[in-house]
């Protein structure tokens, strides 16, 4: 017979993992507005990359751009899910859609001002 504490960490465990897939998919969509939003910025002559990785591929082809940094972030939110067991796993990611939300909140702001 299966006792009340296993139960509720089986629950645990299922919220968390569930939680963190929400987490992960937020990072990823943030990422992809981050990717429009700077394309945007650049083709309107307003910022440039600093990464020099991105602004290699940007100068190749603006696909390029974003085909590697949505590919980057997927990759980073698959290899966060294989971490999802370290402790440490939920609270990185959840900080990083907070800076990713401040950026996005940037890029909005900026739009709006420059819309006006």
């Amino acid at each position: 017979m299966f006792s009340a504490s296993i139960i509720n960490r089986k629950y645990l465990a299922i919220a968390t993992a569930f939680r963190l897939e929400i987490v992960l998919l937020t990072l990823f969509c943030l990422n992809a507005i981050d990717a429009v939003a700077t394309l945007s910025w650049i083709n309107a002559d307003l910022a440039t990359e600093a990464n020099p990785l991105m602004d290699y591929l940007l100068q190749t082809h603006p696909l390029a751009f974003i085909l590697g940094k949505m590919s980057l972030a997927g990759l980073g939110c698959l290899l966060l899910w294989r971490l999802r067991r370290h402790p440490f796993t939920s609270t990185g990611s959840f900080t990083l859609v907070i800076i990713y939300g401040a950026v996005c909140l940037y890029h909005f702001a900026a739009f709006t001002a420059f819309s006006v």
